[in-house]
């Protein structure tokens, strides 16, 4: 087995087709036929299962395409440092929305004053999406605001974070400083999508309680769901780091949940088999410091 094997294997995983496999690396489909059954032998295992013209990934060949992603991945990066300038290196950042919108723009900013051999590239997804590109190294650090699922990912805790029920000037609970979970109970909720890290703990503690949630909007927009807010179209559950200076302007309102654990941390993560360059450590480093003094 060698680097080609994985490569070819993983070109199959991305495009879910060995024809199309062929044809992206300029090869005979026989020829990826071959180099799958000589890992599947390699092993001792089965990678595809095969239904009709479909390929589906066997458990082992999931567990084989994770090492085998990051394995060609710091292939091509150890390539790329002993051929590039060494005065110049790339991170790919990752943030979660409230990450993204309230702390990674002064940490980059700082950083490339700090590090000005290193060029940041940062996605803003949500955690479920930055988890999958930790885990399939199409990024190299990301900060969160959701709990980490998979467990073949380092957690660093960085800081905590308070969320609040949110509503407008013109809505009943406005001068309200808490209101108890049954009040929500028919209230039209201005919401994160599915995998945001803030959904999913107003969401597992109005579950427990088998209370039903009203869910009038679905956004990934921060902006967007103040503004909703803002005008009368609901309530929403968000960051207090987020709407810190629309409740010193009096146009939101924050008060608590009674009962409910809205309390987070702020975690930054990356793959335990992932390769840390000196420059890449005193990053992490930094940000360590960084966040918890913002």
């Amino acid at each position: 087995m060698n680097i080609r094997h994985l490569r070819v294997f993983t070109e199959v995983c991305r495009c879910g087709s060995m024809s199309q496999a062929a044809r992206n690396l300029y090869i005979a489909q026989p020829s990826v036929s071959q180099t799958i059954s000589e890992l599947e032998h390699h092993f001792h295992i089965r990678i595809f299962e095969r239904y009709g013209r479909s390929l589906y990934l066997t458990g082992e060949g999931k567990k084989l395409l994770e090492y085998a992603s990051h394995i060609t991945s710091l292939f091509d990066e150890m390539e790329q440092t002993m051929k590039a300038d060494p005065d110049h290196q790339k991170l790919r950042m990752g943030a979660t929305v409230t990450v993204g919108t309230c702390l990674m723009p002064q940490l980059q900013q700082r950083y490339q004053q700090k590090f000005s051999m290193l060029e940041f590239n940062v996605i803003v997804e949500n955690t479920r999406e930055i988890e999958k590109k930790i885990a399939s190294n199409e990024l190299d650090l990301a900060i969160v605001e959701g709990q980490i699922e998979n467990t073949e990912l380092l957690q660093i805790p960085v800081r905590d974070d308070q969320l609040m029920l949110a509503c407008g000037k013109d809505h009943p609970f406005f001068h309200r400083t808490s209101v108890i979970p049954r009040q929500l109970i028919g209230q039209p909720m201005i919401l994160r999508e599915k995998g945001s890290g803030t959904r999913d703990i107003f969401e597992r503690q109005m579950n427990e309680l088998e209370l039903p949630i009203r869910e009038r909007w679905t956004c990934n927009n921060a902006e967007a769901i103040k503004n909703a807010v803002i005008h009368g179209l609901g309530l929403t559950v968000i960051s207090s780091l987020l709407i810190r200076k629309e409740v010193e302007s009096g146009i939101l309102h924050a008060l608590s949940i009674s009962g409910f654990h809205l309390e987070r941390t702020f975690r930054l993560i990356y793959h335990k088999n992932k390769y840390l360059s000196p420059l890449m450590q005193q990053v992490i480093q930094q940000i360590e410091q960084d966040c918890k003094a913002m």
